[in-house]
């Protein structure tokens, strides 16, 4: 069975700690920054009367100046709104512990916070359409309770890179054999 969630489960993870961070609030908005960049660009070169001045100069200038206002306000509103993002993302991580539960996966989010990223392997699959995408596979090591103790277990993380959509079960990481040489 598979768990079907909107997120990385490590970027939750360190949401619910820290809320959201400035580097993944700059990434997020440097998509808008290209947009702009097109936009400006296509404006200048259509109003422009003056066919001589530098129209991807002036289209930079803008497109950064948005760029950086962007990402400072977001960044305020981020300051402000810590607290309720991280306890969103708590939240979340509690419904996703329920969604755990049917996959014998038992566990809290005390414990999730101690999760680690095992490794990450990523493969090129063909889609329904016959378009190639990559996938990531991130084997993720999560603290469970068993028996009273606490061990822990595999979780697989698949990721088509570019869209939005998680899944999450259980799966080891496979180990890869070579042949040894004989040096003798």
């Amino acid at each position: 069975m598979k768990i079907k969630v909107n997120y990385d489960l490590i970027d939750k993870i360190k949401q619910s700690q820290k809320g959201i961070t400035l580097s993944k609030t700059a990434s997020k908005n440097f998509k808008y920054g290209i947009y702009m960049f097109s936009i400006y660009t296509i404006l200048d070169l259509m109003l422009s009367e003056n066919k001589d001045n530098n129209v991807l100069l002036a289209a930079s200038i803008g497109a950064s100046a948005f760029y950086l206002l962007k990402t400072l306000v977001d960044e305020m509103m981020n300051k402000c709104l810590k607290e309720k993002q991280k306890q969103d993302a708590l939240i979340d991580l509690i419904f996703l512990t329920r969604k755990l539960k049917k996959i014998n996966i038992d566990t809290s989010p005390e414990l999730l916070i101690d999760s680690k990223i095992q490794s990450v392997e990523y493969k090129i699959n063909l889609n329904e359409e016959k378009i190639p995408n990559l996938l990531q596979n991130k084997y993720i090591l999560i603290p469970t309770y068993n028996d009273g103790e606490i061990k822990e277990k595999y979780v697989l993380q698949e990721h088509v890179i570019g869209s939005k959509e998680y899944t999450l079960s259980s799966g080891y990481p496979q180990k890869v054999l070579k042949l040894a040489h004989n040096l003798n």
